[in-house]
This record gives C-alpha cells, sequence and structure tokens, in this order.
C-alpha cells in the first residue's frame, strides 16, 4: 500500500470525514487505475483494506495525518482525516521518486474529491455493487440485487438506484 499516496489524497480535500469514506473512495481510486496496491474485501460496509488501515496507523504515528474522534448523533464514534505534515509531502514530492509519483497521482486527485463530496451511505451503495461487478464478475443487474441484499436496501430505491449510477460513472472512467 502506498503511504504517500494515501497521505496526498487526504491532502487534496483538507479532511476525509470518516473512515469509512476512506476507504469507500480510495477502492474507487484503486479500481479507475491509480496503483495503490491495497487488497479489498468485502466487509460489513462494503469494500475494506486491512492494508489501507494499517497504512493510516502508520501515517498518523508518523504525525503525517491527524485522525481526529468525534461522538456521533447515535452515540457512536466516527473519525475525520486531515493532513497534519505537509512539509513532509513537499520534501518528498521534491525527491526524483516524489515528483514521479505525484505525477501519477495527478489524474486522479479529482475523481477523490468527487468521491469524497459524496453522500457516504451512496458511496457505500457504489462501491459494494462496484465490488460485486468487478471482483466477483456479477453483471450490473446482478450486483446491485445482491449489495441490495446484503445491504438490507430495496434494489430499486433513490440511494441504490444512484449508487450504482455512481458505480458504473466511476468504473467507466466518465467521472
Amino acid at each position: 500500500m502506498n503511504a504517500y499516496a494515501v497521505a496526498k489524497f487526504i491532502a487534496s480535500v483538507k479532511e476525509v470525514d470518516s473512515r469509512k469514506r476512506l476507504q469507500k473512495a480510495l477502492f474507487f481510486v484503486q479500481e479507475a487505475g491509480c496503483n495503490l496496491d491495497a487488497e479489498y474485501e468485502l466487509y460489513l460496509y462494503g469494500p475494506y483494506s486491512r492494508d489501507l488501515a494499517i497504512v493510516t496507523d502508520q501515517l498518523e504515528a508518523a504525525g503525517i495525518i491527524e485522525e481526529q474522534e468525534e461522538d456521533t448523533e447515535c452515540g457512536g464514534v466516527q473519525y475525520r482525516y486531515i493532513i497534519s505534515d505537509t512539509k513532509r509531502l513537499e520534501e518528498f514530492e521534491a525527491t526524483e521518486a516524489g515528483k514521479k509519483e505525484k505525477a501519477e497521482l495527478e489524474e486522479f486527485l479529482s475523481l477523490f474529491k468527487e468521491l469524497n463530496e459524496e453522500d457516504r451511505w451512496e458511496l457505500e451503495l457504489a462501491s459494494t455493487v462496484a465490488y460485486y461487478y468487478r471482483r466477483v464478475g456479477l453483471a450490473w443487474e446482478e450486483a446491485k440485487k445482491r449489495t441490495a441484499a446484503f445491504k438490507k436496501e430495496s434494489s430499486d430505491s433513490s440511494c441504490m438506484l444512484a449508487g450504482e449510477k455512481l458505480a458504473r460513472r466511476v468504473l467507466s472512467g466518465a467521472v
């Protein structure tokens, strides 16, 4: 998993409002062709990468990102990510390796920014549809139905339809 890329994506949006959003957005970025080298599996909230979880912990321990804990309205906890050391990113980007990696990520920054603004539930649905479509090899309609059953959501709800539309758009490269 590319730690620089994770930090760069977070820095590009100033903040990411949850672990779930970071997981789903970077799943889509990788599916769109960015070489993040993360293994994903289907988990409770859709595609999940243990590799990404480890890298975010390492980036936080190194002081490059900050993970802010917030209480939710439902009594749970949510984690917000912000970049806390832009100087180290800039120093790396001044090296030959850093210039190369930065250039490779440039085309995916706008996708990440867009995904960072998407409704979280629709992003979760979309990434799960995409997982079934790409990783399991189901047709779009079957991927949507499987997601609907897994997420206990009607397959023709407005959220599910929006999720499918987002998945199709991202995977087709039309974002």
